[in-house]
């Protein structure tokens, strides 16, 4: 299996652009018309892309790395930051505890609906 992909660097901030475009408020995902889902989507994607694109030439400066994974047993996804020079963990979100408690939580689920099955 491939090494997850790491995006370097470290704490960035976002424009302000992306910032207030976050925070407009619109009506729930059900309550809108397909079109306007369709468009809010597309329009997403490209603010997200457009973010995720400043974070990393941000962070190329720095010695710190972020790395994406996702968990196999509950699939989600787990973001590391890393030390670039060490390797070292330094911060994991969400963390190991958290992690532990979902994946309890999933097995209980898989429990509580054998035996109700």
């Amino acid at each position: 299996m491939a090494p997850p992909p790491t995006v370097s660097p470290t704490a960035a901030h976002l424009p302000s652009e992306v910032l207030a475009k976050s925070t407009k408020t619109r009506a729930p995902a059900g309550l809108r018309a397909p079109e306007e889902n369709a468009a809010a989507s597309s329009a997403q994607a490209v603010d997200t892309s457009a973010a995720i694109g400043e974070l990393v030439e941000t962070l190329k400066t720095t010695s710190i790395g972020l790395r994406f994974e996702i968990d196999e047993t509950t699939h989600r996804i787990i973001t590391k930051v890393i030390d670039k020079e060490t390797g070292d963990l330094i911060r994991q979100m969400p963390t190991e505890e958290v992690m532990r408690i979902a994946r309890a939580i999933d097995k209980l689920q898989g429990l509580f609906v054998s035996q109700v099955a």
